[in-house]
């Protein structure tokens, strides 16, 4: 698990701390279930990990190990195994690296909402290591079912259940115009197959295309690039629960309260603190090959 933390490049402070930890566990009683529950989710690689969560939460609390320290801990070890099956699957060793890399950027995720090197966000990793989900350049992606009602874009008709290109933007820093369109571009030839007649079709479901936070949106790329996707439909929450994206630690905060210390949060949270209510929107886009 140490030289995988190297190679993700995780910060040297959290690859002390966490093979620290794992030592800690593989020293106590708690070893041999650990390893069951990571040997039954890489036979079995099912689509909800709340059972193992909760189990994961149980040992935490036997070994005193943070509990999103101990998702982490599952996480790597279940990563090493994966590397395998990339391999097996023909997929080279620095496209297993740049997706698993995402254990290290939601890791200083943790660290800032939290204060821990840890995951809070278990629900997000069994298309990785079902070999669905992939880092291609700056964005994520994986073949999904369309799942909207059928609608018309950019003159192409795309109908419930069709096959589109799901794209995600982890939090790894610069995010330019010219970083997406390489990485737009290289899911196109990865995803190729799947659409044989070269009109590709892209989808989101994220807080980033509520039209409402759009309109939040300071003028720069993260704006240019929400006003690709055409919007399909909106989803309003009680709360805003990706705030912790904007806000950090201090995301469930009182609206009146919430840091201003950038344009971005200066918008939002004044438009929470005037009752505003920002969810997500599902959107899509065509692109054509040239």
């Amino acid at each position: 698990m140490e030289q995988l933390m190297k190679d993700l490049e995780f910060l040297p402070e959290d690859q002390e701390y966490l093979a620290g930890q794992r030592l800690l566990l593989k020293k106590s009683a708690s070893e041999e279930a650990f390893l069951a529950l990571v040997r039954d989710f890489t036979e079995s690689l099912p689509d909800d990990l709340s059972a193992v969560e909760t189990a994961l939460s149980g040992l935490a609390a036997d070994t005193a190990i943070h509990p999103y320290t101990m998702n982490l801990l599952f996480l790597l070890e279940c990563a090493l195994p994966l590397r395998e099956a990339y391999a097996r699957s023909g997929y080279t060793d620095q496209l297993f690296l740049d997706t698993m890399r995402d254990l290290k950027w939601k890791t200083a995720e943790c660290r800032d909402v939290y204060g821990v090197a840890g995951n809070f966000v278990m629900f997000w990793y069994p298309g990785f290591y079902q070999l669905k989900r992939f880092a291609l350049g700056r964005l994520q992606y994986e073949l999904y079912s369309f799942p909207c009602h059928s609608g018309i874009i950019s003159g192409v008709t795309i109908r419930k259940g069709s096959p589109v290109i799901n794209l995600h933007i982890p939090s790894c820093g610069l995010f330019t115009k010219e970083l997406w369109e390489d990485s737009i571009h290289r899911a196109m030839d990865f995803f190729s197959d799947a659409f044989p007649d070269g009109i590709f079709s892209f989808f989101i479901e994220s807080w980033i295309v509520d039209p409402d936070l759009v309109r939040l949106l300071p003028e720069g790329n993260l704006k240019d690039f929400s006003e690709l996707f055409t919007l399909l439909d909106v989803r309003k929450f009680p709360d805003f629960p990706d705030g912790w994206r904007i806000f950090g630690k201090d995301w469930k905060l009182d609206p009146k309260d919430l840091p201003r210390n950038t344009r971005l949060q200066k918008n939002v949270a004044d438009f929470l603190a005037r009752g505003g209510k920002i969810g997500e929107g599902f959107g899509a886009f065509i692109l054509r090959r040239k």
